[in-house]
């Protein structure tokens, strides 16, 4: 109200006669006005020289009845979601709200919120919370219910919507990659570099997200890839996309009397290798190239071939390089087995590393927390009493185990030897029966293998015995080793990286054993066992092969 006199002025509000508590200002605010607050107004103003009461104001309170102005409406979401469901009304205060599901109330808990308040939301949402829902609202003069709605839950596989191009980018840089898909919720993803799930690490991140993000981009980055999500009704796999770079990486130039090659920080952590040919397979580390990135070479009038390339992440692996062998035994071989043929032209394109041993009990025992062996005692012993199926595990746990730690590139991976691959590394390039040459009275066997003949029918430490030229000890006997492969007949003619039957009921073993089918002829090059997958016997065990990512 408005007043004016000799200051300071005095204010005092009154209702129905009566002082009104901390209401001593020119303004009166009454707040969630109800029935009660309905009387007759007044102020009384002062000074020092006097006081004056207004004309009586009269405060009306209307008594209105709830409605509905704004109904919910019908909603159609995919499952796992979150839905909500809104009503606007008008009337009296207060009003309240009861929420119902196929004409029974809901209350609050779990998944549901609001179920008293104009707006209930349902996350997770499932097929029990299918139905027809309504809302009940309430004041003192009366009551409303909303129009009924459906709610539809939609049980959906993945799909894919949308996802990053293919790319170059600068080594060094940042790259992301993304994927949009919809479906019943939750939706799970995972990474693959050349077909090989990725895990986070220093420079990876969102392997298992809808983002991937790699950071400081190196050579071991570049490959295929793409991304596979699931849900509890399906998976879809993205298309496969191209990481690549412009960046230059090795640099050779002439300064006076010699060539200076030198490598910028995409080139960090690998090897220098030389060679006379690039047709030549076989590539010689430059051992004074570690921990620099630039070498200098005296000029000769010799070709020389540069490259980096990967080091072995560990000292127990070999390097196996591509080439050709003639997979198989001769009719004529001695002690040979008819399912030893037809030989067979195998050409192995990319090279590998395997490991120089069998898979040691300490070895399997870190990855996977137990040792199942019969044969203990000693951790450098072959683990053995492991299925095809405990074989595949421990690779797979050992892979996780080594990207997570950065010691090989995120799209290699650990695995079991195809059965080519292994009786290419068991021959190390020799035709012969075994890797030293044909020994046909199996005198000189010992040196190489325990068999039934030597092992006193128990295993014993890797490694006591000779390796073959290429550097791999006990590819003879001591125990059976898994193969990848599932066993069938050989095709005969020329392949390329044979992988076997696509099904089967057997698994591939090779190398011979120490005892029991320890035989000697069982240690030839050529000669094939098998077992079914889930087999686990003191006889059995295995090496892996590190299968490296395109640098």
């Amino acid at each position: 109200m408005g007043a004016y006199g000799a200051e300071p002025l005095h204010y005092q509000w009154r209702f129905n006669g009566t002082n009104l508590t901390d209401a001593t200002t020119d303004i009166l605010t009454l707040s969630n006005v109800q029935k009660a607050d309905a009387g007759a107004y007044e102020v009384v103003v002062a000074n020092d020289y006097g006081s004056v009461t207004n004309r009586v104001a009269v405060l009306t309170v209307l008594l209105k009845p709830r409605e509905i102005t704004t109904q919910p409406t019908h909603q159609s979401v995919l499952s796992g979601s979150s839905v909500s469901l809104s009503v606007l009304a008008i009337g009296s205060l207060p009003m309240t709200y009861q929420w119902l599901r196929n004409g029974r109330p809901l209350s609050d808990g779990n998944r549901i919120a609001g179920a008293s308040t104009a707006t209930l939301t349902i996350t997770v949402v499932g097929i029990e919370d299918v139905g027809v829902y309504s809302v009940a609202v309430d004041n003192e003069f009366g009551s409303a219910t909303s129009l009924p709605v459906a709610l539809d839950v939609i049980m959906a596989a993945p799909r894919i919507t949308g996802q990053s191009r293919s790319q170059a980018a600068r080594l060094g840089s940042t790259v992301s990659l993304d994927v949009q898909a919809t479906g019943s919720q939750p939706l799970s993803f995972q990474w693959q570099c050349g077909g090989v799930d990725m895990v986070d690490g220093p420079r990876v991140s969102g392997s298992r997200a809808s983002t991937l993000q790699i950071t400081s981009l190196s050579l071991s980055d570049l490959g295929s890839y793409s991304v596979i999500v699931s849900n509890a009704l399906g998976w879809v796999q993205s298309a496969s996309l191209e990481l690549t770079t412009w960046s230059e990486v090795l640099f050779a130039a002439a300064e006076a009397s010699h060539l200076v090659v030198t490598w910028n920080d995409a080139g960090k952590g690998m090897t220098l290798q030389r060679t006379g040919s690039p047709s030549d397979p076989k590539w010689e580390d430059v051992a004074e190239s570690e921990g620099t990135n630039a070498m200098r070479f005296p000029m000769t009038n010799a070709a020389a071939f540069f490259r980096l390339a990967m080091r072995s992440p560990s000292d127990r692996l070999v390097w196996i390089p591509p080439g050709i062998f003639t997979m198989g035994s001769p009719t004529n071989e001695v002690d040979r087995s008819d399912n030893e043929g037809p030989q067979t032209a195998v050409a192995i394109s990319r090279g590998f590393w395997m490991g120089k041993y069998e898979v040691t009990q300490g070895e399997y025992e870190a990855v996977m927390g137990s040792n199942p062996s019969h044969f203990t005692g000693n951790p450098n012993r072959p683990v053995e009493q492991v299925s095809w199926d405990d074989a595949t595990n421990y690779c797979g746990q050992l892979a996780q185990r080594e990207r997570a730690a950065g010691r090989i590139l995120i799209n290699s991976v650990y695995r079991l030897p195809t059965e080519a691959e292994w009786e290419y590394a068991c021959r190390a390039g020799t035709t012969t029966r075994f890797s030293y040459g044909d020994d046909p009275g199996y005198t000189n066997l010992t040196n190489y293998a325990w068999y039934d003949g030597n092992s006193g029918g128990t295993t014993h430490p890797v490694g006591q015995k000779l390796p073959n030229s290429w550097g791999l000890h006990d590819m003879h006997g001591k125990v059976w080793e898994w193969c990848q492969d599932w066993r069938g007949p050989y095709p005969g003619g020329i392949v390329i990286d044979p992988q076997g039957p696509a099904t089967g009921e057997y698994r591939v073993l090779r190398s011979g054993g120490w005892g029991i089918y320890g035989l000697a002829r069982g240690c030839r090059s050529a000669d094939r066992g098998l077992g079914y997958p889930d087999t686990w016997v003191s006889y059995v065990g295995f090496r892996v092969v590190l299968a490296p990512g395109q640098a």
